[in-house]
């Protein structure tokens, strides 16, 4: 009797075991398969461009493993933004339909919303999945369906790559302001007019604040006059090409309620808030007395 109740039991469990067997090849069967949707190396992409169904068509390369906007106006671009751009090319894909006989239409594919080349190699952006965070896309004949965060068309718009940094890589070696003037004599900032209040940390903090600006916001020349102007010098041996020249002149458009520079060599104006603007123009003798 025991001999027939474990050899049941035994029977119970390898009924159990293929049943749960059976379930999982179910499971693995109703998971998407995925794969990159391209071969390409996010990595060896140099030349980008992108082209909305609006006709705003966007051109960038890379030199010497540095981004630059080439079109629709030669500028400064977000490093960052361009290493998420051309991951693109690397997206995980967990829909691999062919298009024959396919409608394309259904996918927001005919016409796209967006078209981007890497490096040549066109990609059809679509409409977003109705349910789950991730997008149709065209590529090789094939639809496929990629993460959304990968392309969000909005996101790369051109006025949203551009480099908020107000100056890029290079040494300051003067500095003419409205109010005073900084230039650097070997390692010393000399103040003009002269200041015994203002200590040599003061200004080191003052030029880093120039060094490292950032505007909150960038956008094409409106046309309005300038005002005053900024010109900033750059040693020559350190520039790397940052500024297309090792001199800069910026012009004043406006003081408040915003601070608002114009880069004609760009032309772009880069805007400040009020207390920002206050820590570019104001060299005083203490921070707390900067915002007084």
């Amino acid at each position: 009797m025991r001999s027939r109740w474990l050899l049941n039991l035994a029977l119970l469990l390898l009924v159990l075991l293929l049943a749960l067997a059976v379930m999982y090849r179910r499971h693995m069967d109703q998971q998407p398969v995925t794969a990159r949707l391209t071969t390409i190396s996010p990595e060896a992409i140099e030349h980008v461009r992108i082209l909305y169904a609006d006709g705003e068509d966007i051109r960038l390369e890379k030199r010497q493993g540095s981004w630059s906007l080439l079109a629709p106006l030669h500028a400064r671009v977000s490093q960052a933004k361009l290493r998420n751009l051309v991951a693109l090319a690397g997206a995980s894909s967990e829909l691999q339909l062919p298009t024959e006989g396919e409608n394309l239409e259904k996918f927001g594919l005919a016409p796209p919303k967006a078209q981007i080349w890497l490096n040549g190699e066109e990609i059809r952006i679509g409409m977003q999945h109705p349910f789950k965070n991730a997008r149709y896309v065209l590529y090789q004949d094939r639809v496929q369906l990629i993460p959304a965060q990968h392309f969000a068309p909005a996101s790369y718009r051109y006025i949203n790559l551009l480099d908020t940094r107000l100056l890029g890589e290079g040494r300051l070696v003067a500095l003419e302001l409205p109010q005073l003037s900084l230039r650097l004599n070997g390692q010393t900032w000399e103040l003009q007019p002269k200041n015994s209040d203002i200590t040599a940390d003061r200004i080191n903090a003052f030029v880093d604040e120039w060094r490292y600006a950032h505007a909150f916001a960038v956008a094409r020349y409106s046309g309005r006059p300038v005002r005053d102007h900024i010109r900033i010098a750059f040693d020559s041996h350190d520039n790397n090409g940052a500024n297309k020249n090792n001199n800069l002149e910026l012009g004043i458009l406006s003081y408040t309620p915003e601070l608002v520079l114009y880069r004609a060599d760009e032309g772009l104006e880069y805007r400040f808030t009020e207390d920002t603007a206050n820590r570019l123009l104001r060299l005083v003798a203490d921070e707390s007395a900067a915002k007084k």
